[in-house]
């Protein structure tokens, strides 16, 4: 009875899986990108504004996505928060050259 794992086999299984896929970088769709910085610009707005309580479906609306959009990109709001102060953080980091490109594009600026 080789087919039957035991709880610990399939556990082991799973967490090699996540760790495997969870390396590898997601590569968007252009309409998947553009809904991501939407969202990005509604709650860097909307955290401004209303402070990091603002509830998630604010967000979504804010960026024109819905709801199920804005959670299969950022699973829970503290992924989200993050995301935002990172990015906030990496301009601050920039060179001043590079300020006011999307975040998407900074890596392909050259600056001679």
């Amino acid at each position: 009875m080789h087919w039957l794992r035991t709880v610990t086999d399939t556990a082991v299984r799973l967490a090699k899986v996540r760790a495997v896929t969870g390396r590898s970088p997601q590569i968007l769709r252009s309409d998947a990108l553009d809904n991501r910085e939407r969202i990005l610009d509604a709650a860097r707005a909307l955290f401004a504004a209303e402070g990091l309580d603002v509830p998630m479906r604010e967000i979504a609306r804010r960026a024109g996505v819905g709801p199920a959009t804005l959670y299969r990109r950022f699973p829970t709001k503290q992924l989200l928060v993050t995301e935002v102060f990172t990015d906030e953080m990496r301009a601050r980091a920039t060179p001043s050259s590079t300020r006011g490109v999307p975040s998407r594009t900074r890596g392909a600026v050259s600056v001679s």
